[in-house]
């Protein structure tokens, strides 16, 4: 019981350090570009930054979720990829729709 507490606290911290790095980065990124003029067309430029940043989101998101499922299957959990990324993505999001049980 002590090893499977630890394992999970070892993966959340881990994603903690993902989230960190992923919103520094956001944060970096703006400060660079808040003193530069948005130009010629500057709705295209603030749609860019905004994609831009919610992609690096998204990334960041997809790799907690995969850390999440290769646990579930290391730890025989769940039987294939397929459903621990489904079950990790339901669970990261709080849908927890309850067709995939540990």
């Amino acid at each position: 019981m002590i090893l499977i507490i630890s394992v999970g606290l070892a993966v959340m911290i881990a994603c903690l350090a993902v989230q960190i790095v992923s919103v520094l980065g956001v944060v970096r990124y703006y400060a660079k570009v808040s003193g530069q003029p948005i130009g010629a067309r500057p709705l295209l430029s603030v749609f860019r930054q905004l994609a831009a940043v919610m992609v690096v989101l998204l990334v960041s998101s997809l790799i907690q979720m995969t850390s999440w499922a290769v646990l579930y299957l290391g730890l025989d959990q769940l039987d294939d990829f397929q459903t621990a990324i489904y079950f990790s993505g339901v669970t990261f999001t709080s849908l927890g729709y309850g067709d995939v049980t540990l």
